[in-house]
């Protein structure tokens, strides 16, 4: 099934799955159906959901699994949740070096208002940290807006080895992923 995933829980009706090249429309429609509220939390302002540039990162940068994507980073895993071919759900995995050299993979994940709550979160969450793991990344990065209580939750009940740095609205996360080498970063 393409490297799709069934979603457990109240989320049962989504699938997790790697982005597709026809997945830009349903991503401009997903994005065009974000609240202002959910669009700044996941981007930190407003955005342009149908400018092309937004697009292409979200679907993948130059391909989705490229080595070289828009953004110069190492690496860029993307997923969507859907539900019956609808998006619902976006996730994005970006790789880069810390400055020891290790693997960092920086996620950032936002889901549809109707299905915030139901658990698509936390699999995109799970399902990219799970993959950045595999591509040997030693820890996984996320910056989250201090308001955004929501997303630390689900942060602190699936990774409760993150360690948090709090810098005026912003909280950075960053997680020690199990059976990798540890860096101190």
């Amino acid at each position: 099934m393409d490297g799709a995933v069934r979603t457990a829980g109240a989320a049962a009706a989504a699938d997790v799955r790697p982005v597709r090249g026809s997945d830009q429309e349903a991503i401009r429609d997903f994005l065009a159906g974000l609240s202002l509220r959910t669009r700044y939390l996941r981007f930190f302002g407003a955005i342009g959901a149908d400018t092309p540039a937004m697009l292409r990162l979200l679907a993948g940068g130059a391909a989705a699994g490229s080595a070289a994507d828009v953004t110069g980073r190492e690496y860029v895993d993307t997923l969507v949740a859907t539900e019956d071919g609808k998006v619902i759900g976006h996730g994005m995995a970006s790789d880069g070096r810390d400055r020891s050299g290790a693997r960092v993979s920086e996620l950032g994940v936002v889901v549809a208002d109707a299905w915030q709550g139901k658990g698509v979160g936390t699999s995109l969450t799970r399902a990219l940290a799970a993959r950045a793991r595999a591509r040997g990344a030693a820890a996984i990065a996320m910056d989250v807006l201090a308001e955004n209580r929501v997303m630390l939750a689900v942060i602190a009940r699936n990774f409760p080895a993150a360690r948090r740095h709090s810098c005026g609205p912003y909280v950075s996360v960053r997680v020690p992923l199990p059976g990798q080498e540890r860096d101190s970063g």
